[in-house]
C-alpha cells in the first residue's frame, strides 16, 4: 500500500466510525433467472480474439450501469453535476426480449417508433425517437446480435443509439450516424473488433460507459464539441487508435477513458477540463506528447502510467497529482511543475528517468519529493527548499531528522507516521502543512518556529508532552494538537498569534506572555495559564554542550555575522564546527577553542596533514582551480587537496613543487630537472 493511501486512511479513522450497513431484500429472484455477478469492467484485459469469430452467447450476468459506475461512486457521495453522465434518451424504452437471432427474420421494431431491416450486408435503423436499450446478458440481445452484416445505416430521425445496440457485432466495419442522434448508450459498440471508423455527429451530447470498448480496429476519433459527458472506459483498449480530438465541451475525462490505447501518439486536453480521472490514459505506450490545460486541477492515480511521454508540464492550476500518475513512463526525462503548492502522490513519477535519486532522496528543483533510505538519523540536504507532501510518510525507521535553514515549506503528511522522537522546525520555514507530523507515535517534544502551523499538524501523537511555539509562529491551525493525550505544556511566544479551534487535555498548561492571545485563549477555553517571564535570550548561549545564538528568544538558523566573524547555525540552531557541505559548497568552521570557535576560516587550512584553500571572499573550498597567494600560483585538485608534481590542466602540463621547503605546491617556472631530465616551464 502506498504512503499516501495509508496516511489518508489514518486521517479517515480520526473522523469516522464505520458501521456495517444492513440490507433488506425486497424481492426474491427466481432460481432460473438468478444473475451471476459480473467481473469489474476493465480488470482483466480482453483475450486476443479473431475479430471475425462468432460472438459467444453463453449466459452471463449483465454489466449494468450501476456496476460500470461502481468505482467512480466509491470516490465520494453522489452529486448531481454537469460531469455526471446522464441517462441516454430512451432509458424508459422497452427492453428487448431475450431471443436467439433467427436468420430468417430480416426486419422488426427496435423502439416505439424505430424499426430495423437487414438487406444483404447492410443493417438499416429507421424511424423517429429512441432506440431500445438492450440488456443482452439479462433480458435480451438486439435482434440482429450475432449477424454477419458489415455496414450499418442509421437514418435521420433516430435520436439515440441504445445500450448494447451493436454489442459484439464483430463483422461490422462501418456505420453512418445522423445528426439527429444526441446520445450513445452504454456498451453500444463494445467488441466491434472490425469497426475502422466512426463519424460522430455535431449535436451528440453524451457517450456512455464502455461505448467503444475493445474496438481494436478503430483508427481515428473526433469527438464533436457538443459532447459534454463521456463515460467510464468509453474508448478503452481501442488498440489501433492513432489520432484523437477531444470535445471542447468536456469538463473531465472519466475513469479509464482511453486506457490501453497503445497506438495513440498525442493528446491535447481541452481547455475546460479540470479533472483527468484514474487511469484515463494508463498503458498508452505510444503516447509521446500531452498538452495539459491551465484549468486542470486534478490528475488522478495512474492517469498516465506506462505512457511513452518524453516531457510534461504540470500547470500551476494543478492541486494534486495522484499516486503513480506518471509512473513507469520509461522515456520521461523532463518534468516541469509550475507551482510549488502542487501535491504529488506517492510514486507519482516512479521508474522514470526524471526521478533518478540522489542517494536516499528524490530531489528536483529544490523539492524533496520522496525519501527511501535506511532510516535512523536523517539530515535533509541543504539544497532542499521544500519538503513535499508525504515525502517521509510511513518511514517508521527514521528516528531523527535535521531540517536545514534552506527549507521554506513542509507539505501535508510530510513526516506523518515516522519514528521521530524529537523535532525542531527552523524559523526559515514559512508554513507547515496539514497533518505534517501526524501519527508520530514516538514523538515526545517539538520546538516549532515556522510561520504557520497547519490543521491537525500534530494530530495523534500519543506521547507528545511539550510543544514550544516560538515568536515567529503567527498562526496555529484547527485541531493542531487533537488526540495528544500526554500533552501537558504548550508554550506560545508570539503575543498576537492567531489560534484556531484546538483541543488540549484538560490538565494542559498554556504558557505565554501576559495579555497575549495565548492568555485569552486559555481563559476562554478553561485551560490553566502560566505567564512567561523569561529568561529573555539574546546573543550567545551554551545549552546541552552546544552553542546557539538567540535574537528575541529565537535561536538563529543559517548564516550570521558577529563582528568580523561569520558563523553558520543548522536548522536546529546548533552552531557548526569543522568541515561542512552547504548548498553544494564545502566550508570549514574553526574547531579549535582559541577564542574563535565556530568561525568560518578562509585562506590556507591544514586538515589531516593536507593543505586546502578556502576563498577569502566566499569562504568556499577551492576545487579544480588555481589559487594566487601573493605572487605565487598553486593548484587545488578536484577534492580540494593542494596539488604537487606534474599536473595536466586544460590540456597543458604544469609542475608544482614537490619539496617541503616552505614552497610546497608552488608552480615552478623556467628549467626544472625531473628524473635526470630537464624540462622548461
Amino acid at each position: 500500500m502506498t504512503k499516501r493511501i495509508v496516511c489518508m486512511l489514518l486521517a479517515v479513522l480520526a473522523v469516522f466510525t464505520l458501521g456495517a450497513p444492513a440490507f433488506a431484500a425486497e424481492e426474491t429472484v427466481p432460481a432460473e433467472t438468478e444473475a451471476i455477478l459480473p467481473e469489474e469492467p476493465g480488470d482483466v484485459p480482453p483475450a486476443e480474439e479473431d475479430p471475425l469469430a462468432p460472438a459467444e452467447t453463453e449466459d452471463a450476468a449483465p454489466v449494468a450501469e450501476e456496476s460500470v459506475n461502481a468505482e467512480s461512486e466509491a470516490a465520494g457521495p453522489e452529486e448531481e453535476t454537469p460531469d455526471t453522465a446522464p441517462a441516454v434518451d430512451g432509458a424508459d424504452a422497452e427492453i428487448g426480449p431475450e431471443t436467439t437471432p433467427d436468420p430468417g427474420v430480416t426486419s422488426g421494431s427496435c423502439g416505439s417508433n424505430v424499426n430495423w431491416s437487414l438487406s444483404g450486408a447492410v443493417l438499416t435503423i429507421s424511424g423517429t425517437g429512441s432506440m431500445t436499450n438492450f440488456r443482452g446478458r439479462n433480458g435480451g440481445h438486439a435482434p440482429w446480435y450475432g449477424g454477419t452484416f458489415t455496414s450499418v445505416v442509421i437514418e435521420d430521425g433516430v435520436t439515440n443509439i441504445g445500450n448494447e445496440a451493436f454489442l459484439e457485432c464483430a463483422s461490422m466495419t462501418s456505420i453512418s450516424i445522423p445528426s439527429s442522434v444526441t446520445s450513445i448508450g452504454t456498451q453500444a459498440f463494445e467488441g466491434c473488433y472490425a469497426l475502422t471508423a466512426v463519424g460522430l455527429p455535431t449535436g451528440l451530447t453524451s457517450i456512455g460507459d464502455r461505448a467503444f470498448y475493445d474496438c481494436w480496429a478503430l483508427r481515428s476519433v473526433t469527438i464533436p464539441d457538443t459532447v459534454r459527458t463521456m463515460g467510464v472506459d468509453a474508448f478503452a483498449f481501442c488498440k489501433g487508435m492513432t489520432t484523437l480530438k477531444l470535445s471542447s465541451g468536456l469538463r473531465k475525462l472519466d475513469l479509464r477513458s482511453f486506457t490501453g490505447c497503445t497506438s495513440l501518439t498525442a493528446v491535447t486536453v481541452p481547455s475546460a477540463v479540470t479533472e483527468i480521472c484514474d487511469s484515463a490514459f494508463d498503458g498508452c505506450s505510444s503516447l509521446a506528447t500531452v498538452n495539459l490545460p491551465s484549468a486542470l486541477r486534478t490528475i488522478g492515480p495512474s492517469a498516465f502510467q506506462g505512457c511513452g511521454l518524453r516531457s510534461v508540464t504540470i500547470p500551476a492550476s494543478v492541486r494534486t497529482v495522484g499516486d503513480w500518475a506518471f509512473a513507469d513512463c520509461a522515456r520521461l526525462a523532463s518534468v516541469t511543475i509550475q507551482s510549488s503548492s502542487t501535491t504529488l502522490g506517492a510514486m507519482a513519477f516512479a521508474n522514470t528517468p526524471w526521478s533518478v535519486r540522489d542517494g536516499a532522496f528524490f530531489i528536483r528543483d529544490g523539492v524533496l519529493y520522496d525519501y527511501q533510505g535506511d532510516g535512523g538519523q536523517v539530515t535533509i540536504p541543504g539544497s532542499v527548499t521544500e519538503v513535499a507532501g508525504y515525502a517521509f510518510c510511513d518511514e517508521t525507521a527514521v528516528t531523527a531528522v535535521t531540517i536545514p535553514a534552506s527549507v521554506k515549506t513542509i507539505g501535508q503528511w510530510a513526516f506523518g507516521n515516522t519514528g521521530i522522537t524529537e523535532l525542531t522546525v527552523p524559523a526559515t520555514v514559512t508554513s507547515v502543512g496539514s497533518q505534517a507530523f501526524a501519527n508520530n507515535l514516538n514523538l515526545t517534544s517539538a520546538v516549532v518556529s515556522a510561520g504557520t502551523v497547519g490543521n491537525e499538524a500534530f494530530w495523534y501523537c500519543p506521547v507528545l508532552s511539550s510543544v514550544r511555539l516560538t515568536a515567529t509562529v503567527g498562526e496555529i491551525g484547527d485541531s493542531a494538537f487533537d488526540d495528544c493525550p500526554s500533552l501537558k505544556r504548550v508554550m506560545i511566544l508570539n503575543r498576537s498569534c492567531a489560534i484556531g479551534r484546538i483541543t488540549l487535555p484538560d490538565d494542559a498548561v498554556i504558557c505565554g506572555y501576559a495579555g497575549s492571545t495565548a492568555e485569552t485563549f486559555a481563559r476562554q477555553n478553561g485551560y490553566a495559564f502560566e505567564p512567561y517571564t523569561g529568561p529573555h535570550k539574546d546573543g550567545w548561549a551554551k545549552e546541552r554542550g552546544q552553542w546557539y545564538y538567540y535574537k528575541n528568544d529565537i535561536p538563529v538558523t543559517g548564516w550570521l555575522s558577529v563582528g568580523r566573524e561569520r558563523f553558520y547555525f543548522g536548522g536546529d540552531g546548533v552552531m557548526a564546527a569543522g568541515r561542512m557541505q552547504l548548498d553544494g559548497e564545502t566550508y570549514y568552521f574553526n574547531e579549535s577553542h582559541n577564542g574563535s570557535y565556530g568561525a568560518m576560516k578562509t585562506g590556507w587550512v591544514k586538515l589531516d596533514g593536507v593543505y586546502y584553500y578556502f576563498s577569502k571572499t566566499t569562504g568556499a573550498m577551492v576545487t579544480s582551480d588555481w589559487v594566487l597567494d601573493g605572487k605565487t600560483w598553486y593548484y587545488q585538485d578536484a577534492d580540494g587537496r593542494q596539488a604537487a608534481g606534474l599536473r595536466q590542466v586544460e590540456g597543458k602540463t604544469y609542475y608544482l613543487n614537490e619539496k617541503h621547503d616552505g614552497t610546497y605546491g608552488a608552480m615552478k617556472t623556467g628549467w626544472v630537472k625531473l628524473d635526470g631530465v630537464y624540462y622548461y616551464f
